[in-house]
């Protein structure tokens, strides 16, 4: 097994669900070598889906960029997860700017208008914002997007509207 898999599936078997402390590590040390093996475990069982998301957000967080082939398997793959911290690391990969290839843009969109009906306020706060980052990166979708984030405005959540006028004010500046 190489390296980079090794580390990972060390990392991944340490961490028990809630404390990130192994995943943070791992991330900190993080090649672009890791990138495939980590796109791989997205399409895996949840607890690796849970993890593997994480470790791509927080190196995201970090300032590294997806390029299009990892956005795209990460966006195609997203509608899959069964554990619903993958959905949320990757609704907040798009809401952080995560670069949306032109082919893959309805497909994000579609993702993220399905969470937006999510049970789970943190879905549909993120998807909210998600589709404002999206138009304002592919600007033909900002009717759509506002029209929305309008319908979305009476939200019991609190959570959910304070990330809708973030969401509104994003898709202003676009």
């Amino acid at each position: 097994m190489p390296e980079e898999k090794k580390s990972i599936t060390s990392a991944i078997e340490r961490f028990d669900g809630k404390d990130p402390a192994p995943l943070r590590e791992l991330a900190g040390g993080l090649s672009e070598g890791h990138l495939p093996h980590l796109i791989d475990l997205t399409d895996g069982e949840p607890k690796e889906q849970q993890a593997a998301t994480w470790i791509l957000k927080e190196w995201t967080d970090r300032g590294h960029t997806l390029d299009g082939r990892w956005a795209s398997m990460l966006i195609r793959r997203a509608s899959r997860f069964e554990h619903w911290e993958a959905t949320l690391h990757v609704l907040q990969m798009l809401g952080a700017g995560m670069a949306v290839p032109a082919n893959q843009v309805d497909e994000a969109i579609n993702l993220l208008q399905a969470n937006t009906i999510s049970e789970r306020p943190f879905l549909r706060a993120w998807a909210y914002y998600g589709l404002a980052a999206v138009a304002r990166q592919h600007p033909q979708h900002r009717h759509l997007v506002a029209g929305v984030l309008d319908a979305a405005a009476d939200d019991p959540a609190g959570s959910v509207r304070a990330r809708l006028k973030r969401a509104r004010q994003l898709l202003e500046k676009s």
